[in-house]
C-alpha cells in the first residue's frame, strides 16, 4: 500500500509493491529485455480469494465488475506501457486462456503490430483432468508471443533425442564417437551423436502443472511451474538481461531469472504476495519499494491485510481462516499468534489466555499490537505466575524496524 507520493525509480533486481500501471509509468523507455505477464484471465471468479488481503480485493473488484470492456481497458493501458519499456530487441509473452485470448490478441496486434506476432504457444498440461460431460477436457493455456522488432533475442531450445533416434547412431569411429551415415540430396555424410542438439522445440509445450505436493507449491492457486518460465527466459534473454513480470504473484519469474543469472523486476499490488516472493528469493523485506513501512501506512491497512502483514513480518504464517478462526490469527513455530490493529488491553489478553488454555500442547503465545496497556501487562504477569502461560508482546513499531 504505497502512498501517492511513492516514486518507483527504475532499478533492476527489485521488487515493487503497488499498482503496476503507476510503477511502469515511472520506468524509462526501452529499459527491459524480456517481459512475461500472467494477468487474471477474466474468468468471473473472485480473484481476491487468492491472497485474501484487501488490497487485491479492492483492485480486482473495481476492475471486473463492469465486464469485458473494463477488463480490456485495464489491460490496454498496461500493455501500452509494457510496449514502451521494452527494448527494440525485446520479447513480450502474455499468458492467458480462452476467456479473453481473442480480445488480447487483437489488442496486442494493434499495439505491437501484427507483423511482430511470433507465436501462439499452447501450454499443454496433461496431468490435469476434471469431470466433464458436455465438452472436451480443457487442459491448456495460451501464451501470446510478440516482439518489438524483428531483431529480437531468440535462443532456440531443444528437446533431447528419443531413444529410437539415438539407435540410428549405430557406428563408432576410431575415437569412440558414435555416428550415423546419412544421405542428403544424394550426398552421403556422417552425423555424430554428440553434435546433435536434439529436436527444436515447437509451439506446443507439454509441461505438467504443479501438483498439490510439488516442492515448488506455495499455496497460490494459479502458480506456474518453474520449467515453463525457464523455457521462456532461456529462449528470449541472455545472462545479465533484465526480465520483468508485473503480475508476479509468488515470484516464479523472479526465482527462475535469478537462477539463470538474469536481472529481475517484479511488481505486484498485494503486499502479501510481495512478502512471499521476497522470502522465496531471499530478498530483503525492507528493500521492497512501495511496501508499507511506516506506522501510518500500517494503520491504513484493512484488518486481514494487517493480519497477513504482521504475521509474516514477525516470521510466522497467517491463519487462512478469516472467520471462526478460534481466536488464532497465525502461528510461529507452532505457537499461536493473536494480532490486534489497536492498543491491547486486559480484556484482549484474558481472551487470548483462554484460547491458549484450549490447546493443551501450548503454554505460550504471541500478541501483536500497537501498544500494551498497564492492564495488559498485569494480565501477562498473572498468566505467567498463576497459569504458567508465557505471553510475549510484540509492538508494531518493533516489526517496522525489523
Amino acid at each position: 500500500m504505497a502512498n501517492s507520493k511513492t516514486r518507483y525509480d527504475f532499478k533492476p533486481d527489485t521488487i515493487y509493491c503497488g499498482d503496476n500501471l503507476k510503477v511502469l509509468m515511472d520506468f524509462p523507455a526501452e529499459s527491459v529485455d524480456l517481459i512475461y505477464i500472467d494477468p487474471p484471465f477474466f474468468t468471473s471468479k473472485k480473484y481476491q480469494v487468492i491472497w485474501g488481503d484487501a488490497q487485491e480485493k479492492r483492485m480486482f473488484n473495481d476492475v471486473w465488475k463492469i465486464g469485458i470492456q473494463t477488463y480490456k481497458s485495464f489491460m490496454r493501458r498496461r500493455i501500452k506501457q509494457l510496449w514502451r519499456v521494452l527494448k527494440s530487441t525485446g520479447s513480450f509473452y502474455l499468458h492467458c486462456d480462452y476467456h479473453a485470448n481473442a480480445h488480447l490478441r487483437i489488442m496486442c496486434n494493434a499495439m505491437f503490430g501484427a507483423k511482430n506476432f511470433r507465436n501462439e504457444i499452447i501450454w499443454h498440461y496433461p496431468n490435469r483432468w476434471t469431470n466433464v460431460s458436455k465438452n472436451f477436457q480443457r487442459n491448456y493455456d495460451t501464451i501470446l508471443f510478440y516482439t518489438k522488432t524483428k531483431n529480437n533475442t531468440f535462443n532456440t531450445q531443444y528437446t533431447p533425442l528419443k531413444e529410437s533416434s539415438i539407435k540410428r547412431y549405430d557406428k563408432t569411429d576410431e575415437n569412440g564417437r558414435k555416428y550415423a551415415n546419412l544421405i542428403h540430396k544424394g550426398t552421403r555424410y556422417k552425423k555424430y551423436l554428440d553434435e546433435s542438439k536434439g529436436r527444436a522445440i515447437g509451439d506446443v509445450w507439454k509441461i505438467n502443472i504443479l501438483g498439490s505436493n510439488s516442492k515448488e507449491r506455495l499455496g497460490y492457486p494459479t502458480q506456474k511451474p518453474e520449467a515453463l518460465l525457464e523455457r521462456i527466459i532461456l529462449t528470449s534473454s541472455n545472462e545479465g538481461d533484465i526480465v520483468l513480470d508485473m503480475f508476479c504473484g509468488t515470484g516464479t519469474t523472479l526465482a527462475v531469472a535469478k537462477k539463470l543469472n538474469r536481472k529481475f523486476i517484479g511488481v505486484d499490488f498485494s503486499h502479501t504476495a510481495c512478502t512471499l516472493m521476497a522470502e522465496r528469493i531471499k530478498y530483503p523485506m525492507g528493500d521492497i519499494i512501495g511496501m508499507p513501512m511506516t506506522f501510518e501506512d500500517v494503520k491504513k491497512m484493512k484488518p486481514f491485510e494487517f493480519q497477513n502483514w504482521a504475521c509474516r513480518r514477525f516470521g510466522g504464517i497467517s491463519n487462512p481462516k478469516k472467520v471462526a478462526d478460534g481466536g488464532i490469527d497465525g502461528w510461529k513455530s507452532g505457537v499461536p499468534i493473536e494480532v490486534k490493529q489497536h492498543n491491547v488491553g486486559s480484556p484482549a489478553v484474558k481472551k487470548f489466555i483462554t484460547v491458549i488454555q484450549q490447546s493443551p500442547e501450548h503454554n505460550k503465545g504471541y500478541m501483536i499490537g500497537y501498544k500494551f496497556t498497564k492492564g495488559a501487562k498485569e494480565g501477562k504477569a498473572w498468566a505467567k505466575e498463576d497459569l504458567d502461560i508465557d505471553i510475549e508482546f510484540i509492538k508494531v513499531d518493533v516489526l517496522l524496524k525489523g
